[in-house]
């Protein structure tokens, strides 16, 4: 009960000042259905790292947890959460979902180019990961 009042008082405030005041009852949302001991691994905040291109040994490298080869940057794109089914080793998570939660008043513009680079890293992802 204290959840859904909490996001609810969220929603209807006008100006919340800092966007990681969702972020404690989004993730309390979130593993309340995608609960630890089933499988699942809520990750907060993750960057969305790009592939590293196959003619492009030269990048700035690291293995993600997904177990693919990626580019380190600055810039990479950062929903609010991604749900994936998790493993023990540091390489074999799977995200199933990916949470990002707007506004109302939010520009819609913006909202879609941002929704556009989480999709295309998400198409990206499902040929590496899902593959394997």
């Amino acid at each position: 009960e204290w959840l859904y009042r909490r996001l609810v008082n969220l929603a209807e405030v006008e100006d919340v000042h800092y966007e990681a005041s969702f972020m404690g009852p989004h993730n309390a949302l979130l593993t309340s259905y995608f609960r630890v001991e089933h499988g699942w691994l809520v990750k907060p905040i993750p960057r969305l790292r790009k592939p590293v291109p196959e003619d492009d040994a030269d990048s700035r490298t690291s293995i993600d947890s997904y177990g693919v080869p990626v580019v380190t940057s600055n810039e990479d794109p950062q929903p609010d959460s991604l749900v994936c089914k998790a493993s023990a080793g540091l390489d074999g998570d799977r995200p199933v979902l990916l949470w990002e939660v707007k506004r109302n008043d939010a520009q819609s513009a913006k909202s879609s180019r941002q929704m556009d680079r989480y999709e295309e890293w998400l198409r990206q992802y499902q040929q590496h990961v899902w593959d394997k």
